[in-house]
């Protein structure tokens, strides 16, 4: 009785998802979208030639100067609320499942007249889930890469995230730069190897290996915003 042998070679791709952390710069914007932070309002309310948020190399003339070179990727955007504006916001919008906000942080005393204390709320989609309100130190030192708020447990899907100031108090806000997660699928592609040994009438055995290619795809969403 003679046997035959058939070795066959079988492509079986699997597919993961794996979180990877992006940063959206104050000035800079996303950096693998591309997409900027929406600053409102535009302009100043006493003039409509001067932005009202400033970013670092438009504020030669302000009295409080973070250090750009302890800012994340030597930017920062910063403004002061009073309660004639009403309302003013830095706009972000991304795709992921956690998101981390850093402020820099203003300590001039009060006597000086100077507006420092920061005082915002956080608004995810719509709703408000949290607020930040520092009380100055009277050191006049900054405080870089402040948490001023987190969130690990956002659906994977496309927000809309508002840091905001309304209401009577003033304020002082230096947006500097946000953290988000973004869940990537990974494709990996495993070569299957079959070893048939055919009798006439029937099939003996059929060895089996799994063999792991070294081949991989990475493949990162795209995001709408």
């Amino acid at each position: 009785m003679n046997n035959f042998f058939i070795s066959l070679l079988l492509p079986i791709s699997l597919s993961f998802a794996a979180g990877t952390n992006r940063t959206i710069d104050d000035g800079l914007g996303d950096v693998v979208t591309g997409l900027q932070v929406e600053y409102l309002p535009l302009y100043s309310p006493n003039n409509t030639a001067e932005p009202f948020w400033k970013h670092e190399d438009q504020c030669d003339g302000c009295a409080i100067m973070p250090d750009v070179t302890k800012a994340f990727d030597g930017t920062w955007t910063a403004t002061t609320y009073v309660p004639a504006i009403e309302y003013m916001s830095a706009g972000l919008r991304f795709n992921g499942t956690a998101i981390y906000i850093y402020l820099i942080l203003s300590n001039y005393p009060a006597n000086t007249s100077l507006v420092s204390r920061t005082v915002c709320d956080f608004r995810l989609d719509g709703s408000v889930v949290g607020a930040f309100d520092h009380e100055m130190d009277g050191t006049s030192n900054f405080e870089y890469n402040t948490l001023a708020y987190s969130n690990e447990s956002l659906s994977d899907e496309e927000h809309i995230f508002l840091i905001e100031t309304t209401g009577s108090e003033s304020s002082y806000v230096v947006f500097d730069y946000a953290i988000y997660t973004s869940v990537v699928s990974e494709n990996t592609t495993f070569n299957l190897f079959l070893t048939l040994r055919i009798a006439p009438t029937t099939i003996l055995n059929i060895p089996l290996i799994l063999e792991r290619s070294p081949v991989m795809q990475s493949q990162a969403s795209s995001l709408a915003c």
